[in-house]
């Protein structure tokens, strides 16, 4: 899992979150990316500022790798977590 974006919690909270949920944090997007998380902003449609971890993992899925991109709201749900 790697986290890019502006999110509502903390990067290092949603790492722990990530990791108590049995999610192996990295710093970078990779072949390796299975789940790319971003801010909500980053999901609006007409959002072109996107980050290069985004961007990457675009390239990577238009080359066939599997990366799902969520946004922070899915990612909490995801990871069970609630406010």
């Amino acid at each position: 899992i790697v986290f890019t974006g502006e999110l509502c919690v903390a990067r290092q909270v949603a790492a722990d979150m990530a990791a108590e949920a049995g999610g192996d944090v990295q710093q970078g997007v990779t072949k390796a990316t299975t789940m790319l998380v971003v801010g909500e902003r980053d999901l609006m449609p007409g959002w072109d500022a996107k980050s290069w971890k985004h961007k990457k993992a675009e390239e990577l899925i238009d080359k066939g790798f599997t990366i799902r991109i969520v946004g922070e709201q899915d990612f909490l749900a995801l990871a069970a977590i609630t406010d």
